[in-house]
C-alpha cells in the first residue's frame, strides 16, 4: 500500500508511557518488527508526505507527578494548534530523507514555535540537517548544514552519542531571546 499525500484535520494523538517507559502504542512496535520496520507478509507500506492542519497531541509519563500548571514539564505534554506538513523517502534499510517543509504548535506552557523548517537524511555513518530555520515569537535560529558522524546507527543512543559523535554546524547571524524558551 503506497500512500501519496496524506491529509489530517483536526487530529488527537495520546502518547502515554508506563513505569517500565512501554507506551500505549506498543501493539504497533510489536507488529512491525525491528528487522522489517514496513513489512508484514507480503505487504509493503509507505506514505509519502504528510500534512496535519490543528492537531493536538498529549503526552503523559503516567508515574511522573504533573509539575506546576504553567512550567514546562516535558513528562506531560499538551501541544496544541499543531501544523505540520512533511515528506518523507526511504532510500535503503539504513538511509532515509526527511524534509520539514513548516511545523508550528504552541505548548500548554506558552512555549509557541512559529515556524521550523529543515531537510534531514539519517544514513549508517553520518545525519545531516540543511537548511535549517527556526523561528519563536522574536527568536530565529538558522544554519546552512549541521553534520553529525558516527561510526554505526548503533551509536545514535545517548549515551554513545553524547561520547563518540563528531559536529559540525556553521551558523548564520540569529537571535534567541529567553523569553521564548521559558514563558
Amino acid at each position: 500500500v503506497a500512500i501519496k499525500d496524506l491529509y489530517l484535520e483536526g487530529p488527537l494523538f495520546y502518547l502515554t508511557t508506563d513505569a517500565k517507559h512501554k507506551t500505549n502504542l506498543q501493539f504497533l512496535a510489536d507488529a512491525f518488527p525491528a528487522q522489517e520496520p514496513a513489512h508484514i507478509g507480503d505487504w509493503v507500506f509507505s506514505v509519502r508526505s504528510i500534512h496535519i492542519n490543528n492537531g493536538t497531541f498529549y503526552y503523559n509519563h503516567l508515574p511522573a507527578p504533573y509539575g506546576a500548571k504553567r512550567a514546562f514539564d516535558p513528562l506531560h505534554l499538551c501541544i496544541s494548534n499543531l501544523q505540520t506538513s512533511l515528506s518523507l523517502e526511504v532510500l535503503s534499510a539504513d538511509t532515509a530523507h526527511l524534509t520539514l517543509h513548516t511545523l508550528s504548535l504552541q505548548e500548554k506552557c506558552g512555549f509557541k514555535l512559529k515556524d521550523l523548517s529543515c531537510q534531514a537524511s539519517v544514513g549508517s555513518k553520518a545525519s545531516t540537517i540543511r537548511d535549517f530555520a527556526l523561528k519563536l515569537r522574536k527568536s530565529t535560529l538558522k544554519f546552512d548544514s549541521l553534520q553529525l558522524g558516527y561510526d554505526s546507527l548503533a551509536q545514535l543512543t545517548h549515551k554513545e552519542l553524547v561520547k563518540n559523535a563528531k559536529v559540525a554546524v556553521s551558523l548564520h547571524p540569529s537571535n534567541l531571546y529567553g523569553a521564548d524558551f521559558a514563558p
